[in-house]
């Protein structure tokens, strides 16, 4: 799934001074890295829907949307680089 989005952006990833694609392996790191806090985020929106205290409901409610971020984060970064940012 992440590698489809991630291949049809990297398609066209290349340096204004038209150099360097990334690599399949870099594009390996990106899917992990993707797939890694997308789990994260789903196993603690879970944990946390089983929880009944409040303040570690909280706490784990943080960690999901911070890796929510994470995910959010790389993705845009890939995107901005296969239109031409650095």
């Amino acid at each position: 799934m992440f590698k489809k989005k991630i291949m049809a952006h990297t398609k066209v990833v290349k340096t204004k001074k038209g150099g360097n694609k990334m690599s399949p392996k870099e594009l390996l790191y990106i899917e992990d890295a993707l797939a890694h806090a997308k789990f994260m985020k789903q196993k603690c929106t879970h944990a946390a829907s089983q929880v009944t205290d409040a303040s570690l409901k909280q706490l784990i409610d943080d960690v999901a949307k911070r890796n929510q971020k994470m995910f959010d984060d790389i993705y845009s970064l890939v995107v901005s680089h296969a239109n031409g940012g650095a």
